[in-house]
């Protein structure tokens, strides 16, 4: 009878040959997952602080002295005083034509908005007030549209600037009150950019 020979170390053999692939994989694996960029570590990196908006309220405001009452003046005139948030402006680089980037923002199209309207591309309408400029300028709108079937009477508008200090895109928080407003509790929240 003819003995087939099988070699007692074959097996060893090849665990000896997939060691340094294991090991290397082993080390790669462990050195990727220390790195910021590596999906499965920390999370994502943090974002870095934004830039304070400086808005017409932080201009110094003009006062005209003058160095000799006349009788025909009034005595004395009120100091001019930099104006307050609902008389406020929006700046300029906020009045524009915005694109929807966000899904839920693709039904209404385009926002427009005006130095005393925004506008949205289903036909949504409303004359506005800015009301606050803090965290974003919060517009009250006095035609309260109905997007999505909820009136929608309050929008903040949150501008994101480049690394050059250009405003690229805004973020859109929607209220359905004044109390949601004031608790932060938006029913609707997307962005929008410049084409």
């Amino acid at each position: 009878m003819a003995s087939s020979f099988v070699p007692a170390n074959r097996y060893r053999l090849h665990r000896h040959r997939t060691r340094p692939l294991v090991a290397g994989l082993t080390i790669l694996t462990l050195g990727l997952g220390g790195c910021w960029w590596f999906p499965f570590s920390d999370g994502p990196p943090e974002r870095p602080p934004e830039r304070p908006i400086e808005g017409p309220a932080d201009a110094p405001s003009e006062t005209p002295t003058s160095s000799d009452p006349s009788p025909d003046s009034p005595a004395a005139e009120a100091p001019a005083t930099a104006p307050t948030a609902s008389e406020a402006p929006l700046p300029d680089d906020l009045v524009q034509k915005w694109e929807p980037l966000s899904n839920v923002l693709l039904t209404f199209g385009p926002m427009t908005v005006t130095p005393n309207q925004v506008q949205w591309g289903s036909g949504q309408t409303s004359d506005y007030t800015v009301i606050s400029a803090d965290d974003g300028y919060v517009l009250a709108l006095t035609d309260t549209p109905n997007l999505y079937d909820t009136p929608t009477p309050y929008i903040r508008l949150i501008p994101k600037t480049s690394e050059m200090g250009e405003t690229t895109a805004v973020e859109v928080a929607f209220y359905e009150s004044e109390a949601s407003l004031q608790a932060g509790e938006y029913i609707m929240y997307g962005s929008y950019f410049l084409n």
